[in-house]
């Protein structure tokens, strides 16, 4: 072989002619990413070797190198590197003897190992390279064109120096002929270069080169010294260290050195066609704690299409225009991990990137981003337009995206921010334990970077999340957070020089504050809400520089901690402090004091845990404001003044008195989790009917109650302080340790059954004590008063009794129990009065009573005793250890306590009964005012005001036949009011001449009242029924007929508790006749009265339900003159009427009971005459005559007037007469009514009718019609 071996440049240019056989055919250029590589004057023969060098990406999209149109017969000879994807065959001998540093097994056939190069060809299969202490140009493998899967391993170690003057030391490319097309071979390739191992190449080639166009995995562990050198000033040469493959995962570790002086420190990419079977592969690079990259351009790049994107870096890394480490996938998640020092210009310099994965940055050393972010014109390319972060993730599309500075991460920037996190829907956490310097501290937001930072970016969709417990320092904002839910937790120090340390964005935002948070002066803003709606959570330790500011209104304020902190009110304001905050709550184990008054917490305050303390122990500390207090919370007032607090307390947690002042609670509290009065005094009320407490009360101080109503009191009260109780009743429910004295003055104190207290009770001027409960002593001072149990009961003492003189002492006595108090020690009595007290239950009469024992014995006696017996006298006996009460019959009738005749009557009855009867029992040991309601309801004078009742009712049927006699139709055919027509003026009538019957029917309805006279109690009544009738002619000028019909009626007597009803039915005849203007009308009738009574009678001792039935017959004759005038179109009827009405005897018997009566109602004949006048017009109406008529007069009543009725107790032998309400004499009457003529043969009319009187009155309502035939 005599050729000259040929040179193809990467530029597209062929820098030396073949002088083989013959020339190169000349075949064009093939268009490439990185420019044309152009065929040469001669075709490469079986015999020519092409020396070729060349970089790429294994991507479609980039330049690939190669020969085009080669001889199947050729080999290629490789000198500036090794390619895995040559495109030419294997070679067919070797063109030089193979030395001893080169050495292959397997399906390796080496071609060449001398000073000149090493190269080899391989078969599918497993195979190595091992090139052990040779110095060389460089080292390549021949790539094979066979379909297959390879397996090569590459070892150059010993003191193996490779220096190419214009291509890269170790290329290794595979997978693309000559042509172009990609060839399907899979090489995984295991590269290591050893620590004595150096690597240099030149004019912008990487030191090492691995690609695989097609697929298999790389991995590459370097040890030892990796340069790429690079003049021009076209950028960007080749990474130092390249590893490439479209499919399979990619391991780079470099424990060695690594350097590019133009370009790239380490490249790794991996996955370009994607998973052929779904799983994903890493692309990975680890650069050891004695690794060292350094490079203008990005020092380690990592990019995985489809897998995790990661770099692990112990080391140290420098880029001085590009990013330090960074990493991007487009399917999978990026990953970056450093612990060792990491130095960038103009760029990021630790950069996580994703297109939908997650992008995550773990930092525990030490990085710094510094330089110009403007380059000069030389290096445009690398001008950033992501800004010059620290530390930075992005995800483009979605994903979330974290980043975690430990305690030993240092991170610094002196362009941009130490800390950028950014996704455009995803989740954004930064987590910094370490130290962050920078313009912008920490910034969290979406959208790709812009070069500035400001709260205009837009917002992440999704949740913002920033916790700070190590150290964060800028020159602006410390920290921005902007997501639709923002969250900030600091244990740390946020800082800045500049105006706002933190802002957050319009999301919603919650700021937790533990430690430092510092605007460049006290005037700035600490911290910036913007418009959602904010939280801030100060805990005890934390400190503000600034202020605190919302865009929004209606946000909270929470205070937490462990220890104490103070808040002052006054500073929560739209000019204070804090702004923009109307709800406090407080959390966590700590106390935080509220000092000042005022503010804008207009919220309920919620208290969830810890205690919230109103005041600090002086005269400040207000809030107006509903507390709820979770279990376990406390709400403590400590003030020296005086404070009224009207709201409400509610929740499971409790309420603690502290300070020496006074708290008065006028709100109606709800909070259980008891209450605890340290110092002061506690005061349940301020003289209203408002103000409570929940649950059990420790008192070691002072409380008070001062309501002016009944408050019970539910709980237990415990401990050494005091009670009083100044205002309303108390009601005692609990069982109680608190054995500090009870004063009761002005108020109530009742114990409810089965509290027990251990306190001795002193009850002063005003006081009273009541209950059945047990307490530790008890002194009665004068104005005091004790009344036991709940009428009654009984009062244990543990201790001595004290009865001083003026106090009282209320005993209630029933058949069944009396009131007694039993002291286990002494009863002291200096005076007093015993008060006995009927109210309720009833006595065994002339019985003996014990209502003081004392174990220790009684000393004294009461001073008098009194009742409010009728008809028993008190007197009191004593022996060595108890009071004694008997009840003894005195001489007052039971009559002199009656102040009304049916009293009187009833009295004189009931005491005929004499003692053993129960009603006289009953009656004997009543009060004085309980006499007169009692003989009431005794009396049953229902049965005699039935009949006024019946007298009254009795004119609905009077007034219906009267009125039929007056219809118009009364003369069918005849103009109505003709009579008086005839002298130009309307009349009321004209009877017909015809025998034609004519029928008619009315309804009608009423109601009425007939009032007390003093005596018998008003009685109320209504009736409803219908009347039925026939007339005709018996005379030209007269009619008469007959009718009959039916009613209800019901009746009551309220304040007797009676009611009745009856059924009654009518039957009457009726004439009437006309002599010129003059009419003549008249009737009688008949009515039946089925009558039911039911009255219950209820007074201490009797209460009995009673019921009777009775039947009674009125009778009425009526009648009237009238006489008809005309005023032009008016007719007018004086008239003059007059009726007897007789309501015959009856008698009845009562059910049985105690109370129950026999008796006979007098027979009530009673008179009436009525004087007045009616009038009258008719009007056209659709043809058809409405007669308008009205009606005045006056009635009154002679005879019997006051209906009576005899009585006898079923048990008794006394008669007894009773008054009913009596029937009014005097009345005026009023009609209404309008009739109207449906046909010659037919009529309607509807009619009001009344009775006013000073003592009744009576309603009702008719409805006639009448029928021709």
């Amino acid at each position: 072989m005599t050729a000259v071996a040929q040179t193809l440049w990467r530029r597209g240019c062929v820098l030396s002619a073949c002088s083989d056989d013959k020339k190169w055919a000349a075949a064009g250029g093939s268009g490439m990413a990185r420019g044309n590589i152009v065929d040469g004057a001669s075709t490469p023969r079986r015999w020519t070797h092409v020396h070729v060098a060349g970089e790429g990406r294994t991507e479609r999209r980039t330049v690939r190198s190669g020969l085009l149109g080669s001889s199947a017969l050729g080999s290629v000879l490789i000198v500036g590197g090794l390619v895995l994807a040559a495109s030419l065959s294997a070679p067919t001998s070797a063109l030089a003897l193979p030395p001893s540093n080169c050495t292959v097994t397997g399906t390796t056939t080496l071609v060449q190992c001398d000073s000149t190069f090493a190269s080899v060809s391989m078969v599918p299969g497993t195979g190595s390279l091992t090139v052990t202490d040779l110095t060389t140009v460089g080292v390549g493998y021949v790539s094979p064109l066979t379909t297959g899967t390879y397996d090569q391993t590459v070892t150059i170690t010993g003191n193996t120096v490779i220096n190419n003057p214009a291509y890269s030391g170790l290329i290794m490319q595979f997978g693309t002929n000559s042509g172009g097309t990609v060839i399907p071979v899979t090489v995984n390739a295991a590269v290591t270069v050893g620590a004595g191992v150096s690597i240099t190449s030149h004019d912008g080639f990487g030191a090492v080169w691995v690609r695989n166009d097609y697929g298999g995995s790389i991995s590459i562990d370097n040890a030892g010294t990796l340069l790429s050198s690079w003049t021009a000033t076209v950028y960007p040469p080749a990474a130092a260290l390249d590893a490439t493959t479209n499919l399979g995962a990619v391991t780079v570790v470099n424990s060695g050195s690594v350097t590019s002086v133009n370009g790239r420190g380490i490249y790794a990419d991996g996955n370009y066609r994607g998973p052929t079977d779904g799983t994903e592969q890493t692309v990975s690079v680890t650069n050891t704690a004695t690794g060292t990259v350094s490079s203008m351009g990005a020092s380690i790049r990592v990019i995985d299409y489809f897998g995790l994107a990661q770099i692990i870096n112990d080391g140290t890394v420098n880029s001085t225009l590009q990013q330090g480490l960074v990493t991007w996938s487009a399917a999978g998640d990026s990953l970056i991990r450093n612990s060792g020092h990491v130095t960038s210009g103009n760029d990021n310099a630790v950069f996580a990137m994703s297109e939908i994965g997650s992008s995550t940055i773990v930092n525990s050393g030490t990085v710094t981003a510094t330089g110009d972010p403007t380059l000069d014109a030389a290096h445009s390319a690398l001008t950033s337009p992501q800004g010059m972060n620290g530390l930075r993730t992005s995800a483009y599309t979605s994903g979330d995206v974290s980043i975690t500075n430990t305690a030993t991460g240092n991170v610094t920037s002196n362009r941009d921010a130490g800390i950028r996190a950014e996704t455009p829907t995803g989740n954004a956490t930064v987590v910094n334990d370490g130290t962050v310097t920078g313009v912008y501290g920490i910034v969290v937001n979406s959208g790709v970077g812009t070069g500035t930072t400001d709260a205009t970016v837009p917002t992440i969709a999704g949740t913002a999340r920033v916790t700070n417990t190590g150290t964060v320092n800028a020159s602006d904002l410390a920290v921005l957070i902007d997501a639709t839910t923002n969250a900030l937790v600091n244990s740390g120090t946020l800082a800045t020089t500049g105006a706002i340390a933190v802002q957050t964005g319009n999301g919603n935002s919650t700021v937790t504050t533990s430690g430092r948070i510092s605007a460049g002066s006290p005037s700035g803003t600490a911290i910036s809400f913007g418009s959602g709606s904010n939280r801030l959570v100060l805990a005890d330790t934390a400190t503000l520089v600034g202020n605190v500011i919302n865009a929004s209104t209606g946000n909270t304020l929470e205070l937490n901690g462990s220890a104490s902190g103070t808040l002052d009110l006054a500073s929560v304001s739209a000019t204070g402090a804090f702004q923009g905050f109307s709800t406090l709550v407080k959390s966590g184990s700590g106390t935080w004091s509220l000092v000042g008054s005022g503010g804008s917490l207009a919220g309920a305050f919620a208290v969830n845990g810890g205690t919230l303390q109103v005041g600090n122990g002086g005269t400040s500390g207000t809030i107006a404001n509903d507390v709820v207090v979770a279990n376990g919370a406390a709400l403590a007032f400590n003030r020296s003044d005086q404070v009224i607090y009207a709201n409400v307390i509610s929740g499971a947690g409790a309420l603690i008195k502290n300070g020496t002042g006074t708290l008065i609670l006028t709100g109606e509290n709800i909070y259980t989790g008891g209450t605890f009065i340290n110092q002061g005094t506690l005061q349940i009320g301020d003289g209203g009917t408002v103000g409570s407490v929940l649950g059990d009360i420790v008192n070691n101080a002072a409380l008070v109650f001062n309501r002016s109503g009944t408050y019970e009191f539910p709980g237990s009260i415990s401990g050494s302080g005091s009670v009083t109780i100044i205002g309303g009743t108390v009601n005692f429910t609990g069982a109680s340790g608190f054995n500090g004295s009870i004063d009761v003055e002005g108020s109530d104190f009742i114990l409810s059954p089965g509290a027990v207290s251990t306190s001795p009770f002193l009850v002063g001027a005003g006081g009273t004590i009541g209950g059945t409960g047990t307490i530790g002593g008890l002194t009665v001072q004068s104005g005091g008063t004790v009344s036991p149990g709940y009428s009654p009961g009984t009062l244990a003492v543990n201790g001595n009794v004290a009865f001083a003189a003026g106090t009282t002492y209320v005993v209630d006595v029933t058949m069944a129990a009396h009131d007694l108090i039993i002291a286990s020690g002494t009863a002291t009595l200096t005076g007093g009065t015993v008060q006995v007290l009927a109210d309720s239950g009833y006595t065994k009469p002339l019985a003996t009573y014990t209502i003081l024992s004392a174990n220790g014995g009684v000393n004294g006696q009461f001073a008098a005793v009194t009742a409010n017996y009728a008809f028993l006298t008190p007197l009191l006996s004593y022996d060595t250890y108890n009071v004694y009460l008997t009840l003894a019959r005195n001489d007052v009738r039971f009559a002199s306590l009656a102040v009304t005749p049916n009293q009187i009557t009833t009295a004189e009855a009931t005491q005929m009964l004499g003692l053993g009867n129960t009603v006289f029992d009953a009656v004997l040991q009543l009060p004085a005012a309980s006499v007169p309601t009692a003989l009431n309801a005794l009396s049953g004078e229902i049965y005699a005001s039935t009949a006024s009742v019946i007298q009254q009712q009795s004119v609905y049927v009077r007034d219906a036949v009267t009125g039929r006699l007056r219809q118009s139709v009364f003369a069918p055919g005849v103009e109505p009011l003709s009579y008086a027509s005839k002298a130009a003026g309307p009349a009321t009538a004209q009877l017909s001449a015809s025998l034609t019957p004519t029928l008619w029917a009315q309804g009608y309805g009423g109601w009425g009242n007939t009032f007390s006279d003093g005596n018998a109690a008003s009685i109320s009544n209504s009736i409803g029924g219908f009347l039925i009738g026939a007339d005709v002619a018996v005379l030209p000028n007269a009619r008469a007929g007959i009718f009959g019909g039916f009613s209800q009626s019901q009746f009551d007597v309220d304040s007797r508790s009676s009611s009745g009803s009856m059924d009654n039915y009518d039957l009457g005849l009726y004439g009437a006749a006309q002599f010129g203007a003059l009419a003549a009308r008249g009737g009688l009738s008949y009515t039946w009265h089925d009558v039911s009574v039911d009255r219950t009678v209820a007074f201490p001792g009797v209460y009995q339900g009673l019921s009777a039935g009775y039947t009674v017959g009125t009778t009425q004759v009526f009648g009237e003159l009238g006489y008809d005038m005309a005023v032009g179109a008016y007719a007018f009827e004086p008239f003059v009427a007059a009726a007897y009405v007789a309501t015959n005897a009856g008698s009845f018997t009562e059910t049985w009971g105690a109370a129950g009566l026999r008796g006979s109602i007098e027979s009530f004949d009673t008179f009436y005459t009525t004087l007045g006048v009616r009038a009258a017009t008719t009007l056209q109406v659709m043809g058809h005559t409405l007669t308008p008529n009205a009606t005045l007069g006056w009635q009154h009543a002679f005879g019997d007037t006051d209906p009576t009725s005899t009585m006898l107790f079923q048990g008794g032998a006394t008669p007894f007469q009773v008054s009913g309400v009596p029937i009014a004499e005097d009345a005026l009457m009023l009609g209404a009514g309008l009739s109207y003529q449906l046909s010659n043969v037919a009529a309607l009319s509807v009619n009001y009718t009344g009775q006013l009187a000073s003592n009744a009155t009576q309603n009702a309502f008719t409805a006639q019609f009448s029928l021709q035939f």
